[in-house]
């Protein structure tokens, strides 16, 4: 091994100081240098960092803290829309609140599109010309549409039903 001086200075080692620098650094020069224990954090603080071996450690330190997260982030992303389909379904017959069954049939109705906000519905689709105009000039709806049942509790006193 060369000697410390013949030894570019990024690839000297740390002293004890720099490294607890590296360790403490998280984006803040004056803390970490405070937390390493320099007598004088504020004035030292950018001086530490950028000598070379230190910057070097920091770059390498970050570069492992992303490559855990990227390896991290890429292994927790396993899940399916099938399985947020079953753990909701599950949720929505299991929950302890009728609150959290009511959210996840609202999530489910939403994956599905069974909202009228997701659908393009015609609400006069198969009504003929005749029908069309009827309901224009009365507002009541085609005979094919009232109910076999005659008039519901509703419907009494409702001038737009009680004549149906």
């Amino acid at each position: 091994m060369p000697p410390q001086k013949d030894r570019p200075k990024k690839d000297r080692p740390l002293a004890p100081k720099e490294l607890k620098f590296v360790a403490f650094y998280e984006g803040n020069q004056v803390k970490a240098a405070q937390k390493a224990g320099y007598k004088f954090p504020k004035a030292v603080a950018s001086a530490v960092f950028n000598r070379p071996q230190v910057r070097a450690a920091i770059k390498k330190k970050q570069a492992a803290f992303f490559d855990k997260l990227g390896k991290n982030e890429a292994r927790g992303v396993k899940i399916t829309r099938n399985d947020i389909i079953n753990r909701l379904d599950r949720l929505s017959q299991k929950a302890e609140t009728d609150s959290a069954r009511v959210m996840a049939l609202r999530e489910l109705k939403d994956i599905f599109g069974l909202s009228v906000k997701h659908a393009n519905i015609d609400i006069f689709a198969g009504w003929n010309d005749q029908e069309l105009e009827d309901y224009r000039k009365t507002g009541e709806l085609p005979l094919r549409f009232r109910s076999p049942l005659g008039e519901g509790a509703s419907d009494v006193g409702n001038p737009t039903t009680s004549a149906l």
